[in-house]
């Protein structure tokens, strides 16, 4: 093991158990961009779990138990940010159509379509 990574795998499991958890409670606050911070701290705890050169907790009774127990989680924080995504793609949509109505651009030129 590296002297960064002198964490037990246990211990970062339980970190990043802890950090999905509270992304998924910041999408239910609707707070998208401290949700997206938690990510990003959760994907670098990750990266030091996947650097690990022996993570004996998956095995383990408990390890099991801890990953069983982060797989709905997991995969509703996803959902949650998959239907984020494509809210906001959908008001860039609706913003972008008001802004092109009748072939008039933001700055108030109107333009030819045939030509």
């Amino acid at each position: 093991m590296t002297p960064r990574d002198s964490e037990s795998a246990k211990a970062l499991w339980e970190k990043f158990l802890m950090l999905i958890k509270e992304t998924d409670k910041f999408f239910d606050a609707d707070d998208v961009d401290m949700a997206m911070e938690v990510i990003r701290q959760s994907l670098v705890i990750f990266e030091r779990i996947d650097k690990l050169e022996v993570d004996d907790f998956k095995g383990t009774p408990e390890g099991s138990k801890l990953l069983e127990e982060l797989k709905p989680i997991f995969k509703r924080t996803q959902f949650k940010a998959m239907s984020w995504l494509n809210k906001s793609r959908n008001r860039n949509k609706a913003i972008r159509s008001y802004t092109e109505i009748g072939g008039i651009n933001p700055n108030g030129y109107v333009f030819n379509k045939k030509s």
